[in-house]
């Protein structure tokens, strides 16, 4: 984290990108280093950045490698700071001013490359609290990956003895 920080302090670009097209917080999305994200994040890191390779985003490597507490921080400023929040505005007992929940959906919807989304890749890859996470912010579980066969997350959820659901 020191290194980090010190970078920061030294004015470097935090969203410069390597040669797959990741960010720091790509990397520490990926690698689960949630302190750094946070950092990153609170010093302007763009969480919308995707990669060259498939279009994976931060999240989408979160995801990948089930780091369900980066995930709460990337879609942190997303997320109203409300106890018990969803119920309250899925029963429409409450408002949240400045609360638009479709944009919410669309970051948390955003697919890769072939139509993945990362409910698709934490489901794939066997994380079921990381699943449960996406499905409780409101992952959809109908935006498909463009594969008319096969419905990617029922073939997992099936495989995972329907522990997801």
């Amino acid at each position: 984290m020191s290194i980090v920080s010190l970078l920061v302090e030294s004015g470097v670009d935090i969203n410069l990108r390597n040669y797959r097209g990741h960010t720091a917080l790509m990397q520490a999305c990926r690698h689960g280093h949630w302190e750094v994200v946070l950092f990153l994040i609170l010093f302007g890191a763009n969480i919308h950045r995707s990669d060259y390779l498939n279009g994976s985003t931060a999240l989408h490597l979160a995801a990948l490698n089930g780091h369900p507490r980066c995930i709460r921080i990337l879609l942190s400023e997303y997320i109203p700071s409300v106890p018990n929040c969803w119920s309250l505005l899925k029963n429409k007992k409450y408002s949240v001013a400045g609360f638009e929940p479709s944009v919410l959906h669309d970051v948390i919807n955003r697919a890769a490359d072939g139509g993945i989304t990362p409910l698709h890749v934490a489901a794939l890859n066997g994380h079921i609290e990381t699943v449960q996470l996406l499905l409780d912010l409101g992952a959809s579980v109908t935006q498909g990956n463009g594969d008319t066969d096969t419905d990617t997350l029922d073939a997992e959820t099936r495989r995972m003895g329907g522990a997801i659901c």
